[in-house]
């Protein structure tokens, strides 16, 4: 779909044209939202990871070549919905320390799209709950409390 058009009839001027306004961002945002939500309440990233593959897929090869970590975000998104999903605390781990690297570089993630700010912020929260990512028991028990929090039990 290339656009969901209104035409402001209210808005026309004195020669009686009417403006007409692309509204498919607002709709979009939608999405972004209840993506976000999900996120947050479950862990489950894939929405979002659609959303971003969905976008990036638009951008043209010089930009992709910018982005790229938005790709890898997107992957590594999928891989730690099904980590937190499935409450597997090793592979959760190896992957947040793959997120770890990859939301480094905070500019170029915010840049491609604002909305990834919340997304940053809950991965560093988590983070910064490990001084490692070794598959020890005190870091699975971190990892089943942050399984808990996100209303995924064992």
């Amino acid at each position: 779909m290339q656009g969901v058009y209104y035409g402001i009839f209210e808005a026309r001027d004195q020669n009686n044209i009417t403006p007409v306004v692309n509204i498919q961002p607002l709709l979009e945002l939608n999405d972004w939202i209840t993506a976000t939500s999900v996120f947050a309440e479950y862990g489950d990233g894939r929405k979002i990871a659609t959303l971003l593959s969905n976008h990036y897929k638009k951008l043209e090869p010089d930009q992709k070549r910018e982005f790229n970590a938005i790709q890898k975000l997107s992957s590594q998104l999928e891989f730690h919905s099904k980590a937190v999903g499935f409450a597997a605390p090793r592979l959760y781990l190896e992957n947040l320390q793959n997120i770890s690297k990859n939301i480094s570089n905070k500019e170029i993630l915010h840049s491609f799209s604002p909305a990834l700010d919340y997304v940053i912020e809950s991965f560093e929260q988590e983070i910064s709950q490990y001084k490692t990512f070794s598959p020890d028991w005190k870091n699975f028990l971190t990892a089943a409390e942050i399984f808990f929090e996100k209303n995924r039990l064992f």
